[in-house]
């Protein structure tokens, strides 16, 4: 009979075990995009924002489940915002050293429709302004990028 019993229990064990797994990830993330919105906006540390930013898209990489609603939309809001700062501190990030194709990935598909205009043309002048097209071909991918949702 305590065969039986374990049968039934088990299943709840695991999926509590994940659940919690779930909620750890859930939290990880909320807890990088809140330090990065901090940093963000008493514009104390840009580069620590955008680093956190890195490790935001690492975990989404990792559990590609949580680009979706409510973290997907602050990603996208932290994305225009960072990209409207001053480019030497999204430089390293975006083509520099510290730049991964994952990474640039990741941007690229942070900016779409539910990107505001006015973050759209802050972010556009700001790259097209900084970052030579010629020489950085991922700056030429985010203007082009920034164009495809800012003419829809």
């Amino acid at each position: 009979m305590s065969k039986y019993i374990w049968f039934l229990i088990l299943p709840f064990f695991f999926a509590s075990v994940f659940a919690y797994a779930d909620d750890n990830i859930g939290n990880q993330l909320n807890n990088k995009m809140d330090a990065a919105v901090t940093y963000l906006h008493n514009k104390q540390n840009i580069p620590k924002a955008w680093e956190l930013m890195v490790e935001v898209s690492d975990i989404i990489k990792k559990n590609p489940q949580y680009d979706d609603g409510e973290y997907a939309e602050s990603m996208i809001s932290l994305i225009a915002e960072l990209l409207e700062m001053p480019w030497k501190d999204a430089s390293p990030y975006l083509v520099g050293a510290k730049s991964t194709s994952g990474f640039q990935a990741f941007v690229l598909n942070h900016i779409n429709d539910l990107t505001p205009g006015a973050n759209l043309k802050k972010m556009k002048h700001n790259i097209t302004k900084n970052c030579s097209v010629n020489k950085y071909k991922f700056c030429k991918k985010l203007i082009k990028k920034i164009n495809s949702v800012y003419s829809k």
